[in-house]
């Protein structure tokens, strides 16, 4: 092993050791996404009242998170939480993301977004003024086009018999472990590989970090 000085926060040298072709081994302090929330990066957009999730591609009223072109940021999603209520007419159906590359910044009838009702999502730094620069829309929004099929979330809900027999429904998480970045000027839909009656509370977890275009030449 190899030895290197790092500089500590109180500006004195610490020796620390490298190892395999001199890696630095660290450790982590505090859960996954601590050092994040603590600086206010992190957001919680969600679906309040239970409601079916449209097909990826509809154009109205489907859960939509936009980073608008002139945002200055880049949105990491980091989960998505879904909690089954209730089902009317039983569909096996899965759980996916749509998207748009070129989402723009403004709403104009001959715009990406027509409407765009928004929630403000909230800052999981609770008690801080954080106000997220990212547009959540949960249920009320109009795409003058689709959005296009980007994913599965490997979620979904499956049924055997009646609603009262053995249908598992499930509260269930998708993990983006860092998966999905999305630019200035694109928006993401949580949507159904095909249309149900499924009323579900939905919820995107999600970090704002600044833009630096460099970092994506």
């Amino acid at each position: 092993m190899s030895l290197m000085q790092i500089l500590g926060a109180d500006g004195n040298n610490k020796p620390v050791k490298s190892v395999f072709g001199d890696a630095l081994p660290v450790s982590q302090i505090g859960a996954k996404f601590l050092e994040w929330a603590r600086k206010g990066y992190i957001y919680v957009g969600s679906v309040g009242t239970a409601a079916e999730l449209p097909k990826y591609d509809d154009v109205t009223n489907i859960p939509t998170l936009w980073n608008k072109a002139d945002s200055g940021k880049i949105v990491i999603p980091l989960r998505l939480n879904v909690g089954f209520l209730t089902a009317a007419t039983e569909i096996i159906h899965g759980l996916a993301l749509s998207y748009k590359a070129n989402a723009g910044s403004m709403l104009a009838t001959a715009a990406p977004f027509s409407a765009f009702t928004e929630v403000a999502a909230v800052s999981t730094l609770l008690g801080s003024n954080k106000a997220a620069v990212t547009k959540w829309s949960p249920a009320t929004n109009i795409q003058t086009a689709a959005s296009a099929f980007l994913m599965m979330l490997d979620m979904g809900l499956w049924t055997e018999g009646t609603a009262d027999g053995t249908a598992p429904y499930n509260n269930m998480h998708y993990d983006f472990d860092g998966s999905l970045i999305m630019l200035p000027g694109t928006s993401i839909c949580i949507g159904a590989n095909v249309a149900g009656s499924t009323a579900v509370n939905t919820s995107i977890v999600f970090a704002e970090l600044p833009y630096n275009p460099a970092d994506f030449a």
